[in-house]
């Protein structure tokens, strides 16, 4: 009669045989099943320890380390004489607690270990003492678990179950895991030993490549040619030792092999082709890296790395925060290494959603209200405030991780009384660790066709085919490493194969025999090269003959890309539209050509933006325009501004210029000097400019500075913010001009020219009728104010004067009308050749560099000289 509870070695057998259970019934068309009981020995242990109330606490990993830590820093301090070690001592608490916890498994007693370094004089201190805090505690580590079950048992508080299956391993038992069972049998439990199935060995089919990426490449495309056959088959890849950087060694190789078929129409997105049954910890998962991240922001000296890791990632700003944070990342880029966290809000775009700058200003008062130092529940209070801040909710029904993290946070609380008063690296150093050292396993990775393994845990597991790759000499069989802290005699006695060469080779042919009997269609792959170009050997372990494997195909054949015929963009639908923003630069990039509109706004291609030394021109301009608003605010009009002699406008203005330049040029971000030398730029800039302005020939009332209305183009909505609009006194009665500040150059009266339109802005201002609420009752004039150091002046289109400065030496006639009928026209074009999909451009135009097009010209093929576009 089969048992309901089967015991396995390891945890990662107990995970393989739950997942050949499940298919099995799901195979025999199952829909609902009993979950087996299968768990590892370590597993079951726990839990029916537990199960039993004792009296003594069961510290977690982390409680168990932190109490090593103490052990290490005590036994430091009491013997001043003792020589100073040389390893770290947060490195020296966790190797102890790796060798404490190997003696107990091993039955090796610690305190006899070897004294002749000041470490292994340093461990025997740090174990007594830990096990003296133990004792005092009434506490039980992890290492001294199987002994209290034993003890359970016994005692009759733990009730030892009628039967069992239980699956070893090959090769040398684990002494504790001898002493449980026999306790068990001792206790009335009947155990039945399941050893792996086996058959007759089988002939070996061994495959050499060149290197070690070209035996990766040239497995990859075997192992998708084998799923080629049949989709449904389980490949299983097991190798010597595998690491992360085997891990990310394999994904490099397969992404370029498995690239074609992960794009698939048959491949889900939620199902890759290949996973590892090494889970990774849990701080390798992308929201727990996150969540890890905004841990790291400070009030001060935040590294420029923190906030790009931040912006930049994919879980936290998405959809419409996209393409801000991007370009927040790219000015603090600009602007150095270090920032502190209200810089994080300053860069922010004008043109941000209100909700993102929210979130941000909520992460500068939680960054702001940090403690100094707290215990961990304070901390644990403070993250989440942070977590929240962001609009980054660790928990619910979006967090993909269920209740792994919270369990981590729980573990992490544990340690409140441990660990006292802490800073914030040494929290969030805790947390991390207590991360990392968490395995996860993704739901559904499993599931994947193929499967990454290590040679031990490829047994017990029945996959279609077994591919065994790695198999070097270097490898296979793996070098001794006795551990340093142990008596080496005592660690050959007891069994421990790691501790000899003769240990580790009974152990790998063991393995390596066991393997060879399950799996009677193994292919073997060596590399005869390693990633470092050494010559590699095949396993001396390996007896058969080798064939050298298929060069692996370079890249994907793809045809050459060719300008098909007609390849019309689909016209933008009714729902896109009404939710499509940005009508200025989808008119002036429409006007360059369809296609630089269709890429920017459609596709939403954007480039990086240039690398900058000091301030960037869009914070100069900015600062410009602040200076300007609050003069005019305050002034009005042209008859205050003759008012004032240059002193008093320099006394005027000096003042407004010192109050933004803590926000334009932070003193502890740029220094002094450029802050005093910016400050004396944009000084000179507005007084020439406003000296400028009081040539003008018509007197003025500045009406409106900074005003904002929302308008639409045929479908497309779009805000105004226009810098300003001016009431002109003139002999044919009050004119209105609406003004744009430019800070640049190269500005003509041309661009508003209908066959261009390369300047859109201010034509779509004049012909808006919502500037009727601003009193506006018509638009007499456009012009932009070109703001420059030397070269102050208007580009002006009026319908009283030609120029707004020089007199009149000509009768003046324009049909101003006919012009915004015009502007109209063409405005209205633009819009629907955008909406119905035009992408045309003009390819014997010469784009300069001063439109806000060249950064897509890279995207058009200038080779095809003989193709019209």
């Amino acid at each position: 009669m089969p048992s309901d509870l089967t015991l396995t070695a390891s945890e990662t057998q107990a995970r393989a045989l739950r997942r050949s259970h499940n298919l099995r019934a799901r195979d025999h068309g199952a829909t609902v099943w009993l979950a087996p009981q299968i768990l590892s020995l370590d597993q079951y242990l726990r839990q029916r320890w537990l199960a039993s109330w004792p009296a003594e606490q069961l510290l977690s990993a982390s409680q168990e380390l932190c109490l090593w830590h103490d052990a290490v820093d005590v036994s430091l301090r009491a013997d001043s004489t003792q020589e100073a070690p040389l390893i770290g001592q947060r490195t020296l608490a966790r190797q102890f607690m790796q060798t404490a916890l190997l003696a107990s498994r091993w039955s090796i007693d610690p305190t006899q270990g070897p004294l002749w370094t000041a470490e292994q004089k340093l461990f025997r201190a740090a174990f007594l003492y830990v096990e003296a805090q133990l004792k005092a505690r009434s506490a039980i580590s992890l290492r001294q678990l199987p002994q209290a079950f034993i003890d359970g048992l016994n005692n009759a508080t733990i009730d030892a179950p009628p039967q069992l299956d239980w699956r070893p391993l090959p090769g040398v038992p684990l002494p504790y895991q001898g002493h449980v069972l026999h306790a068990l049998r001792e206790r009335g439990c009947t155990i039945q030993t399941t050893a792996p199935q086996t058959s007759a060995p089988p002939a070996l089919q061994c495959m050499t490549s060149a290197d070690d990426e070209a035996m990766w490449l040239s497995l990859g495309q075997r192992l998708l040619q084998r799923l080629g056959d049949n989709p449904q088959q389980t490949l299983l890849v097991a190798v010597p030792r595998l690491d992360d950087t085997l891990q990310q060694r394999i994904s490099s190789a397969w992404q370029q092999i498995f690239a074609t078929e992960m794009l698939s129409d048959d491949c889900s997105g939620n199902t890759p082709l290949w996973g590892f049954q090494r889970s990774p910890s849990l701080a390798q998962h992308p929201a727990v890296d996150l969540a890890l991240k905004i841990l790291e922001l400070k009030s001060r000296d935040n590294r420029f790395q923190t906030f790009s890791n931040m912006l930049l990632h994919p879980l936290l700003f998405r959809g419409q925060w996209r393409d801000n944070c991007a370009t927040m990342e790219v000015r603090l880029r600009n602007q150095g290494t270090r920032h502190d966290i209200g810089n994080l809000l300053r860069q922010c775009p004008d043109d941000a959603p209100d909700d993102l700058r929210e979130h941000l200003q909520q992460l500068y008062e939680a960054v702001q209200a940090a403690p100094g130092r707290a215990r961990a529940l304070d901390w644990l209070s403070h993250w989440r405030r942070c977590w929240l801040a962001v609009g980054y909710h660790t928990s619910g029904a979006e967090w993909p991780l269920r209740e792994e993290f919270d369990q981590v946070l729980l573990e992490f609380a544990g340690l409140d009384a441990s660990l006292g008063d802490i800073s914030q690296n040494e929290a969030t150093a805790w947390l991390t660790q207590i991360c990392q050292r968490q395995r996860y396993q993704p739901e559904g990775a499993r599931d994947a066709p193929i499967q990454v393994c290590e040679l031990s845990d490829a047994l017990d597991q029945a996959p279609d085919h077994l591919y065994m790759a790695d198999m070097h000499a270097r490898a296979w069989p793996p070098p001794a490493r006795p551990d340093p802290f142990l008596r080496l005699e005592d660690q050959i006695s007891a069994g421990l194969p790691m501790a000899s060469a003769n240990g580790q080779l009974q152990h790998a042919r063991d393995i390596w025999q066991a393997l060879l009997k399950q799996h009677p269609h193994a292919q073997i792959w060596c590399p005869l090269s390693n990633s470092q170009g050494a010559e590699c050997h095949p396993s001396p372990l390996i007896s058969g003959s080798w064939t050298t494997a298929e060069r692996p195909r370079q890249g994907v054949e793809r045809k050459a890309a060719q300008w098909p015929e007609n390849d019309p963009a689909p016209p933008l639908s009714s729902t896109r539209q009404r939710a499509q923003t940005g009508a200025v630069s989808i008119v002036q990039a429409q006007a360059h050509g369809g296609f630089f509109a269709f890429a920017r706004h459609r596709l939403k291609l954007r480039a990086l933006e240039r690398p900058l030394e000091g301030l960037s021109p869009l914070a100069q301009g900015n600062w410009i325009h602040h200076v300007l608003q609050t003069f005019w605010q305050q002034h009005r009009c042209q008859s205050a501004l003759l008012a004032l002699d240059d002193t008093a406008l320099l006394a005027d203005l000096t003042p407004r210029v010192a109050a933004g330049a803590s926000d334009f040029v932070p003193l502890g971000r740029y220094g002094r000097q450029l802050q005093a030398a910016e400050s004396d730029r944009v000084l000179r800039c507005c007084f020439n400019w406003l000296t400028h302005e009081k040539r003008r020939r018509d007197d003025f009332e500045v009406m409106y500075c900074e005003a904002s209305l929302d308008d639409r183009i045929g479908p497309l909505e779009f805000r105004m913010r226009i810098d300003r609009i001016d009431r002109c006194l003139t002999p044919h009665g009050p004119r209105y001009l609406v003004i744009d500040y430019k800070t640049g150059d190269g500005l003509e009266e041309r661009f508003w020219r209908t066959h261009q339109f390369y300047e859109p802005q201010l034509p779509l201002y004049a012909t808006s009728d919502r500037l009727v609420e601003l009193d506006v009752p018509h638009v007499d004039g456009i012009c932009f104010a070109q703001v420059d150091e030397t070269h102050p002046a208007f580009i002006a289109s009026l319908n009283w004067r030609r120029k707004l400065i020089e007199d009149d030496t000509k009768t003046f006639h324009v049909d101003w009308e006919d012009i915004l009928q015009d502007w109209r026209t063409r405005l209205s074009e633009l819009v629907g050749a955008f909406c119905t999909g035009s992408v045309e451009y003009d390819a014997n135009q010469d784009y300069r560099r001063r439109y806000p097009v060249a950064d897509l010209l890279t995207l058009i093929d200038q080779a095809n000289e003989d193709d019209d576009a």
